[in-house]
C-alpha cells in the first residue's frame, strides 16, 4: 500500500495503536502475576507511611531489640552486627560478634542520631544513622555534617566504648565522613527475611503481618525488587506500544515533570535524549562526555537517568546488560574508569548475574525545582568531562 501524505500516515498509525490497546485489553491476563504487589493488604500503603523515613526508623529500632516483643530475640541484630564485622578491624568484629546482644538498649532519636544501640555491660555502640527520602546534610546551621556532629557526641558520651557508626540508605550512599560504615536496604531486607522465614508460623498473627508488610513495602518503595523488575520488563516488552500510549496520554504530575526535565535537557548542547522508551518514569540521556569514554561501545551499557516518581525526582547513572552475559574487558574496563570519575560510586555487583547496576544517584523531594535539575546536569556533565 502507497502511503502519498500526511493524513495517510496518521491514519495507519492511529489503527496500529488501536490495534495495540486492543491486544493489551484482550490479555488482562498478563497483568495477574503483578497482583502479589499491587492487591495484597499492606498496612504501610494504607497509612501512607511507605516511605516515612521516622516510621522505618521506628520499625527497625523495634526489630533491632533482643528483648522486643517480636519473637525474632537476638538473630535480626546479629544478622546485621554479622554484615557489618567485614568492615570492621578484627579485634572490633571479635568483639561485637562475641558479645551479649541481649545487653543493648536501643534509642530512638539520642542527640537526633536515629537509632543508637548501647551496651553498658559490653561497652559497646552501634550508631544507625537512617535516610529513606533525603540525604546527609549540616547539623543546626553549623559547617560540619550531621555525621561528624553525631559522631563527635557519641565519642563524648561514650568515649571509653567501642564505637561503629552506620549510614543507612536505600542505594548504598557514601557518606562524607569515611568512619561511617555504608549499609544498603537492600541487605537489611535480605537478613530481616533469612531470620523471618523460619520462625513466621511462630510469630503469631500480628507480628507475622506486621513484618511481612514492612519486607514487602521496602522491596516494592524503597529498594527495587528485581523479581518485580523481570515481570514489569516481560509485560512491557510484550505490550510496549500499548503501555507508551496510555502513559504517554496520562496527564499527571509525572507527566509534567518527566516534559519538564526533557525541556531543561534539550536545551543543553552535548546532550542526547534517549528516544527509545516513551516511559515518562524513566528518561534517558547521554552527554558527549560520558560518550567519549565509552566510545565504540553500545550505548545501551551505559546511560544517564531521571526516575520521576509522585514524590521525588532522581538523577543517575545506570549500567545495565542481559542477566547472564559475560561483559567484554573493554566494556568492563569502560564502565570501571567512568565509575571512578563518581565520588559517591557504589560497589561493582561481585556476582555477575546482575541487570542493572546503580553507580551514581542523588534526589530532590521538589518536582518543579528546575534550578536542582540544572545543577545536576552541569554536575554530572563536570565530572564526566563534557563541561570542559
Amino acid at each position: 500500500m502507497e502511503l502519498d501524505s500526511q493524513n495517510d500516515l496518521k491514519v495507519v498509525s492511529y489503527n496500529d495503536d488501536k490495534e495495540a490497546l486492543l491486544k493489551f485489553m484482550q490479555d488482562s491476563d498478563c497483568l495477574n502475576d503483578l497482583s502479589k504487589w499491587t492487591k495484597e493488604f499492606n498496612m504501610f500503603d494504607v497509612l501512607k507511611i511507605s516511605r516515612t523515613e521516622i516510621r522505618h526508623s521506628n520499625i527497625l529500632g523495634w526489630l533491632l531489640d533482643p528483648n522486643e516483643n517480636h519473637g525474632l530475640g537476638d538473630s535480626f541484630l546479629y544478622g546485621i552486627v554479622s554484615k557489618l564485622s567485614h568492615d570492621m578491624d578484627n579485634h572490633s568484629a571479635l568483639q561485637f560478634l562475641s558479645s551479649d546482644l541481649y545487653s543493648f538498649n536501643v534509642y530512638r532519636e539520642w542527640n537526633h542520631i536515629d537509632i543508637l544501640l548501647v551496651s553498658h555491660q559490653d561497652k559497646l555502640v552501634i550508631a544507625i544513622e537512617n535516610k529513606v527520602g533525603s540525604h546527609e546534610h549540616n547539623s543546626n546551621g553549623n559547617e560540619k555534617s550531621q555525621l561528624i556532629t553525631y559522631k563527635e557526641k557519641i565519642q563524648s558520651q561514650f568515649s571509653d566504648y567501642n564505637r561503629i557508626f552506620v549510614y543507612l540508605t536505600p542505594e548504598g550512599e557514601i557518606p562524607t565522613d569515611d568512619e561511617w560504615m555504608v549499609l544498603e536496604y537492600a541487605d537489611v531486607i535480605a537478613i530481616l527475611e533469612k531470620v523471618y522465614k523460619p520462625k513466621e508460623s511462630l510469630l503469631g498473627f500480628e507480628v507475622s503481618l506486621l513484618i511481612r508488610n514492612y519486607i514487602n513495602n521496602v522491596k516494592k518503595n524503597v529498594i527495587m525488587d528485581q523479581e518485580l523488575i523481570n515481570l514489569c520488563n516481560t509485560i512491557y516488552n510484550k505490550h510496549r506500544r500499548a503501555l507508551d500510549l496510555i502513559f504517554e496520554n496520562r496527564d499527571d504530575t509525572v507527566s509534567q515533570t518527566s516534559n519538564n526535565c526533557r525541556n531543561v535537557l534539550a536545551s543543553i548542547p552535548k546532550i542526547s535524549i534517549d528516544t527509545s522508551s516513551k516511559s515518562k518514569s524513566y528518561l534517558k540521556f547521554r552527554t558527549e562526555g560520558l560518550k567519549r569514554h565509552f566510545e565504540g561501545i553500545d550505548p545501551n551499557y551505559y546511560y544517564y537517568q531521571f526516575e520521576i516518581k509522585q514524590d521525588h525526582i532522581s538523577i543517575m547513572l545506570e549500567y545495565h546488560k542481559e542477566k547472564e552475559e559475560e561483559l567484554s574487558n573493554e566494556v568492563h574496563d569502560a564502565m570501571m574508569k567512568v565509575r571512578g570519575l563518581f565520588p559517591k560510586h557504589r560497589n561493582f555487583p561481585k556476582e555477575n548475574n546482575w541487570v542493572w547496576h546503580r553507580v551514581w544517584t542523588e534526589k530532590t523531594d521538589d518536582l518543579n525545582d528546575e534550578k536542582w535539575v540544572r545543577e545536576k546536569i552541569k554536575k554530572l556533565m563536570n565530572l564526566d568531562g563534557s563541561g570542559e
